[in-house]
C-alpha cells in the first residue's frame, strides 16, 4: 500500500502545516515508511504520481487541488477554510473527489454539515503546534508591570486579521502612553512591498508613535525569540482555519487576548479560562483579498467576526492591570496546548480516523 501526501513545504502557514504533519506521520512505525510526498504544483511530480497511482493507494491532499481528479486511489482531503459559506467550485471539488474530509475543528465540521455534507464523510482532525520549537522555557520572569509593556500581533496584513480594529483599540487605550508598545509582524506572502507600504501608511495615519513594525522571514528560533520578547499577544482575527500564530504564542506561555470564533476555537476551548476574549459581532465578507482566493458564483461569501475595538482597548488595559495573574494562567495554558496539540497528536488522530474507517491495510507477521 502506498500513502501519498499531496502538499508543499514552504514558509507559509500551510507549508509549515504540511512539513510538521508529514514529519510526525513518518515517525509512526511501519505506516510512516509507506508515505511519499508529492508537490502537486510540480508538473513533473504530479504527472509521475498520476502514472504510477493504483486503485488501492491512499491519497491525502493538504488542499483541494485540481489534480485530485486524475490520481487513482482513495482521496482524503483537508478542508481548511475561514468563512461560514463555502464557494460552490470549492465545495464541488471536495464532494466530487473525496472519500473522506478532514477538518481541523468542530466549527469547520459544522460548516460542512450546514452545506449538506454527510456527517459520515467528515472527521475532526486538529492541526498542531511544534512544541519542540515553541515553548515557555526561555521566557524571562516579568515584573508586576513590565516597562515598556510590549504587546505583539502576528498575521498577514489583510482585513481577515483584524489589524485595523487592533490599531483603533490600541489607540483608544494607549495613544499618549510612552511605556506601552505594540509590535506588529504582518508580512504578506504576495505583493509584499505594496502591502508593506499600505500598512506603514495606515500606521502613520493613526498618529500613534508607539507602534513597532517587524518584517522579514524568520527562523523558528527567531520566531521563538519574538514570542519571548512579547509581554502579551493580541489576536483580533475575524476568522481562521487554525490560527498558527496564536497557538504558537500560547505554547510559548505568552498571555493572550483573542477572538473566539472559527477554527481556533478548537484549541482555545481547552484554555478558554486562561485567555481574554474580544467581543465581536458578525458581518458579511466583502474583502477583495479574501474574494480573490475564494471566488464564488454569487456575491454571498459568508460571515466572519467583527471584533470590537472598544473591547480590545479594555482587554489590553486589563491585561496590564492583572498581569501577574494572566502570566500564571498563560503558563498553565502552555502546558495544556503543548500536551494536547503537539503535531504527533495530530498525526495519531489522522491515522486513527483512517483505521476506524478501514482505509489502512493491516499486516501481521510472525517471527
Amino acid at each position: 500500500m502506498r500513502i501519498r501526501f499531496f502538499g508543499q513545504r514552504n514558509i507559509l502557514g500551510g507549508g509549515f502545516f504540511f512539513s510538521e504533519f508529514s514529519r510526525a506521520a513518518r515517525e509512526l512505525a511501519v505506516v510512516g515508511s509507506w508515505i511519499e510526498e508529492i508537490d502537486p504544483d510540480s508538473p513533473e511530480q504530479l504527472s509521475k504520481a498520476i502514472q504510477s497511482s493504483k486503485a488501492d493507494d491512499l491519497n491525502i491532499w493538504f488542499w483541494a487541488h485540481r489534480g485530485i481528479a486524475k490520481v487513482r486511489g482513495l482521496n482524503v482531503v483537508w478542508a481548511i477554510f475561514e468563512s461560514t459559506r463555502l464557494p460552490e467550485p470549492y465545495l464541488d471539488l471536495l464532494m466530487g473527489n473525496s472519500t473522506l474530509l478532514w477538518v481541523p475543528s468542530a466549527w469547520g465540521r459544522d460548516v460542512l454539515l450546514a452545506h449538506g455534507v454527510s456527517a459520515d464523510r467528515v472527521d475532526v482532525v486538529p492541526e498542531g503546534v511544534c512544541s519542540r520549537n515553541f515553548h515557555p522555557f526561555l521566557r524571562e520572569p516579568r515584573p508586576v508591570r513590565p516597562s515598556p509593556f510590549k504587546f505583539m500581533a502576528i498575521g498577514k496584513f489583510e482585513e481577515r486579521k483584524g489589524l485595523r480594529q487592533l490599531l483603533e483599540g490600541f489607540g483608544q487605550a494607549f495613544s499618549a502612553a510612552s511605556d506601552v508598545e505594540l509590535y506588529i509582524k504582518a508580512d504578506y506572502f504576495l505583493d509584499h512591498e505594496r502591502k508593506r507600504t499600505e500598512l506603514e501608511a495606515v500606521v502613520k495615519a493613526s498618529g500613534l508613535q508607539n507602534i513597532r513594525l517587524v518584517f522579514g522571514t524568520l527562523s523558528s528560533a527567531d520566531m521563538l525569540a519574538l514570542y519571548c520578547l512579547a509581554d502579551a499577544f493580541v489576536f483580533p482575527s475575524r476568522a481562521e482555519g487554525w490560527g498558527l500564530p496564536l497557538i504558537e504564542a500560547l505554547a510559548c506561555g505568552v498571555p493572550a487576548i483573542t477572538t473566539f470564533h472559527s477554527g481556533h476555537t478548537e484549541y482555545l476551548s481547552s484554555v478558554r479560562d486562561d485567555v481574554m476574549l474580544i467581543e465581536h459581532d458578525f458581518e458579511p465578507i466583502t474583502d477583495p483579498d479574501y474574494v480573490r482566493w475564494w471566488p464564488s458564483r454569487n456575491a454571498d461569501h459568508g460571515l466572519w467576526a467583527k471584533p470590537d475595538p472598544a473591547t480590545i482597548a479594555r482587554c489590553m488595559r486589563e491585561m496590564i492591570d492583572s498581569y501577574p495573574l494572566m502570566s500564571r494562567r498563560a503558563l498553565r495554558a502552555s502546558e495544556v496546548i503543548r500536551e494536547r496539540f503537539d503535531w504527533s497528536r495530530s498525526a495519531a488522530r489522522a491515522f486513527q480516523s483512517l483505521c476506524a474507517r478501514g482505509l489502512l491495510k493491516s499486516y501481521i507477521t510472525s517471527g
